[in-house]
């Protein structure tokens, strides 16, 4: 199967369907310059593999296709890379005939050997030297301000149970994005100092719970089924009160 056969089926589906690409893109909240990659076949325009399956999936579904098959499809259009043989390596001509011409040998002699233990105890040296310097100008008492405060204050908790299909990102204060395409059956836990900052591909596939409190995804973003949301500390308690 070709690529443009691929993506021609789901083009088709869409134009018997009557559902122009504004529509698509609104409902799904997907660009339209990727539905139109995903139906031209040019996945290299997509950002990301997780992505570019999730997106497939969540396109297929809208169209009433059958998503998981049509990610399965997909997994077929990829060809893997020719693999080299180590022995054709090892007996190409060009190869071994530069193996010829350029024979490498280096005799150590015990100056070269006394030479390297000079610099090598050069180098502890220094690095000694730097090491009681740092201890001498680290604080003898523990370090107050914002730090102790927030290592005194309770962790975010957040659980998700998911009940169908459906791509999850999450990004715990400042550190990088979690993707993940997650399947029916599980359950998760994270924990955060500050906030969550979440995005659900499918809002009727995934129930989350925020520090022991319910989040009714259901009631977000009206009918649309992607949902973006950030869950974060309270002022009241960040602040003691």
């Amino acid at each position: 199967m070709q690529e443009t056969e691929f993506g021609l089926k789901l083009r088709k589906e869409r134009e018997n369907k009557g559902i122009s690409y504004e529509k698509a893109c609104d409902d799904l909240k997907i660009q339209k310059r990727y539905l139109e990659a995903i139906e031209k076949g040019e996945f290299e325009a997509l950002p990301g593999e997780v992505y570019l399956r999730a997106f497939i999936k969540t396109y297929a579904d809208y169209l009433g296709l059958n998503g998981r098959e049509a990610v399965e499809e997909y997994k077929g259009l990829k060809k893997p890379a020719p693999l080299v043989e180590p022995e054709f390596l090892m007996h190409h001509p060009k190869i071994r005939d530069r193996r010829r011409k350029f024979p490498v040998k280096i005799a150590i002699t015990s100056e070269m050997k006394m030479g390297a233990l000079i610099l090598l105890g050069l180098i502890l040296l220094v690095f000694l030297i730097l090491g009681i310097r740092s201890c001498a100008l680290m604080p003898r008492g523990p370090s107050v301000g914002m730090d102790l405060e927030t290592s005194n204050m309770p962790r975010l908790i957040l659980e998700a149970d998911v009940t169908g299909d459906c791509w999850f990102e999450i990004t715990k204060d400042n550190e990088a994005p979690i993707k993940r395409m997650l399947s029916a059956g599980f359950k998760g836990e994270w924990t955060a100092n500050e906030a969550f900052y979440i995005l659900v591909g499918d809002k009727g596939k995934m129930r989350i719970t925020f520090n022991g409190k319910a989040v009714p995804l259901d009631k977000l973003n009206g009918d649309n089924k992607v949902v973006s949301l950030t869950l974060k500390r309270e002022e009241k308690n960040k602040n003691g009160k």
